[in-house]
């Protein structure tokens, strides 16, 4: 069952000498459909050790867009467009160099 979900850039403003980050205005980065899966194995036990909860992961056709958010997986999010939940990416595993699907480790925030 695939689900659409949005790939948002996280915006951080400056208030009183702090950042905070400013959820309302994080602009869109990608609309896609993605294949939603729960971890299992050594993955599952990974996560649970780092004390990670709500994990899932999402599965996508890959694309140029995806291959430029290599490195720097903090600065977007997930959000499901259907429930509107948000989901931290924590890792981006782009399958050992394979062109055809790109794996986005997410941990639910809200």
């Amino acid at each position: 069952m695939e689900i659409k979900i949005n790939i948002r850039k996280r915006v951080f403003s400056t208030t009183g000498g702090r950042q905070i980050e400013d959820k309302a205005g994080a602009p869109h980065y990608m609309n896609v459909w993605a294949t939603p899966a729960d971890l299992y194995g050594e993955e599952l036990y990974q996560a649970m050790a780092a004390k990670l909860h709500e994990v899932l992961a999402f599965k996508l056709r890959y694309c140029k867009a995806l291959e430029d958010m290599r490195g720097r997986a903090k600065d977007y999010f997930v959000e499901e467009v259907a429930t509107g939940a948000r989901y931290r990416i924590y890792h981006i595993d782009y399958s050992r160099g394979s062109r055809e699907f790109v794996t986005l480790k997410c941990e639910r925030t809200t």
